[in-house]
């Protein structure tokens, strides 16, 4: 492919461009550049759903270790109370 392309540019024939392309080449190229566009926005997609995703755990787990915080200083000051009642 390449020593066809060298070739070309040494004997002075045209080499393969944009205005020289067969329709059928440039259907192909066309398809291609379609489906990595496909894939590329895809691939977008995926990452914003795992970044949702990551930030709902993120914030149920802020609500458990609150809730789990606010039970610990509870139990603690019961405690506090029932040795003072005892001494």
């Amino acid at each position: 492919m390449l020593a066809d392309h060298l070739v070309k540019q040494w004997i002075g024939l045209p080499t393969r461009n944009k205005k020289n392309r067969s329709e059928e080449e440039r259907g192909r190229r066309r398809k291609k550049r379609k489906r990595r566009r496909k894939k590329r926005k895809k691939g977008r997609e995926d990452k914003k759903k795992e970044g949702e995703e990551r930030i709902e755990k993120e914030e149920e787990e802020d609500k458990r270790e609150k809730k789990e915080g606010e039970e610990w200083i509870e139990k603690k000051e019961e405690e506090k109370r029932k040795e003072r009642r005892g001494i």
